[in-house]
């Protein structure tokens, strides 16, 4: 074997997603919804989710998908889009799916993620964007890296199931 492809070093970076990592971003998307107090019982629609990740590739200006890879495996990812507000027709950046695997979490993956998505945003003429999270996973520890990283609490995420 070629000694190049065989040698993966141990350091995390950050690289768009590419069908090559299919199945490792499903398996952190199921292991997402298995860890959140609020979709653990929620069904995985892998069809809507490849969609996804393809119409990152189909258009990379809209939609985005950055992937933290240490050595070839894939520790996290971001998942957003650019969407237009709701009262005019200013371009903002959407996050829809942030994940980072339990064990990386507290190293630099999730930032690189967040300075990552930053860079494409601006990119893409966006400088606003909008971080959430609805998992109810470590809600204090993500708001204050979101705090470390610049952001401001605008608001809150509730949910009721009737």
């Amino acid at each position: 074997m070629n000694a190049v492809l065989e040698y993966q070093p141990l350091v995390t970076r950050i690289v768009p997603y590419s069908a090559a990592y299919r199945d490792q971003v499903l398996e952190l998307a199921r292991m997402m919804l298995d860890e959140s107090p609020t979709y653990h019982d929620a069904e995985i629609n892998v069809a809507k989710l490849v969609a996804n990740f393809n119409a990152t590739i189909a258009a990379p200006n809209d939609a985005y998908l950055g992937l933290a890879v240490r050595g070839a495996a894939v520790i996290g990812f971001m998942f957003a889009v650019i969407s237009e507000t709701f009262f005019n027709t200013s371009r903002e950046v959407y996050d829809q799916g942030w994940y980072v695997t339990p064990e990386q979490r507290g190293g630099r993956a999730a930032i690189m993620l967040v300075n990552d998505l930053e860079r494409w945003g601006q990119e893409q003429g966006v400088y606003k964007f909008n971080l959430s999270q609805s998992s109810a996973v470590d809600i204090n520890r993500t708001m204050k890296l979101m705090a470390h990283l610049g952001y401001r609490v605008t608001g809150y995420n509730a949910i009721k199931e009737t």
